[in-house]
């Protein structure tokens, strides 16, 4: 989870993704689908996404930013483990959480790990 608007730390979760990306093996990697749900529906709309997935050159044939009404987020932010909050300027903390989903959309492993790809993200993933 993630939103557009953040100047430091939801840079580095789409570097880490790419990275994991990067390092999957390609047989893999064509089955890979990346779902990034945003944090912070007000803002993020359907145009600021694509904005943004042209800004950061993000493959959207694979890749899928998403948003949700708030309940929504909150209750998939819930699931996941990811916690948030709005601060008073607009900006949130929030959790940097990697998760790996099955097919049937069961967590399989999840990681704190940024900034490169996570050797536990990676197994976990050639075991999907």
């Amino acid at each position: 989870m993630f939103y557009g608007s953040c100047p430091a730390t939801c840079p580095l979760i789409v570097e880490t993704l790419r990275a994991i990306e990067q390092a999957t093996p390609p047989a893999q990697r064509s089955s890979l689908r990346v779902l990034m749900i945003s944090i912070d529906p007000k803002r993020d709309t359907v145009e600021a996404l694509s904005a943004l997935a042209k800004t950061r050159r993000i493959d959207t044939k694979r890749w899928t930013l998403a948003r949700a009404d708030e309940a929504a987020v909150r209750d998939i932010a819930a699931v996941l483990n990811i916690q948030y909050r709005q601060l008073p300027n607009g900006e949130f903390n929030h959790s940097t959480v990697i998760t790996v989903l099955s097919p049937k959309g069961e967590i399989v492993r999840q990681s704190s790990v940024i900034g490169r790809a996570d050797e536990s993200l990676l197994t976990a993933l050639s075991g999907v």
